[in-house]
């Protein structure tokens, strides 16, 4: 049954439209005459960080008097510092993309602090002349490099005490206590991380 030439028929052309009106009001669709484009054949892929450290290189700590930390009996105590020293390859897959060496140390105690430093093995080993100095981090790196990392943790000895100011003899007397600390400090809980940057405008 042809209904809309039989509401043709029945109902003049104002009410036609009276009624497709109400239908829109009503919450109804009206679809109307469309075409679309696409924007082509092609996909983008998503670029990669990809952070490794160098086998031949391995992460190497020592005391500040520089012996090599290489069994669970080393010790920190307040005001000494380990440093760790490795070698990091980068590999960054993407069109412009940009990136950069941090470190991560928020998993060890507050008394602990952490600096870092990195610089272009390549550039170190091969450039005659004056070697490049080490950068602190965050550290720009390119794609397909290979960089020297040294960290630094260092127990603030004045953070490694908890002092109170309590009467004595007359006149306030500053009374320190060790703070209590943990009986193992964990040198995985340092990361170096690399993270994508915004390219400069």
């Amino acid at each position: 049954m042809d209904f809309t030439g039989s509401l043709r028929r029945s109902l003049p052309a104002g009410a036609i439209i009276g009624l497709l009106l109400a239908a829109l009001a009503g919450g109804g669709t009206y679809a109307l005459w469309r075409e679309s484009v696409t924007l082509g054949p092609w996909t983008v892929r998503t670029g990669t960080l990809h952070l490794e450290a160098v086998k031949d290189t391995p992460f190497t700590c020592e005391d500040a008097d520089h012996q090599l930390i290489d069994s669970p009996d080393a010790e920190l105590l307040p005001g000494g510092v380990i440093t760790c020293t490795g070698a990091v390859h980068t590999a960054l897959e993407g069109r412009n993309l940009h990136a950069q060496l941090t470190t991560d140390a928020s998993a060890l105690p507050d008394y602990l602090t952490v600096t870092a430093t990195a610089v272009d093995a390549a550039v170190a080993i091969d450039r005659e002349g004056p070697k490049p100095a080490p950068a602190p981090l965050p550290y720009p790196v390119e794609d397909d490099h290979t960089y020297t990392v040294t960290v630094a943790i260092t127990w603030d000895k004045k953070a490694a005490l908890t002092c109170d100011s309590k009467e004595g003899s007359g006149k306030p007397v500053e009374v320190c206590d060790q703070t209590p600390t943990e009986t193992t400090i964990p040198l995985g809980a340092v990361a170096i991380l690399l993270e994508q940057t915004r390219p400069s405008a």
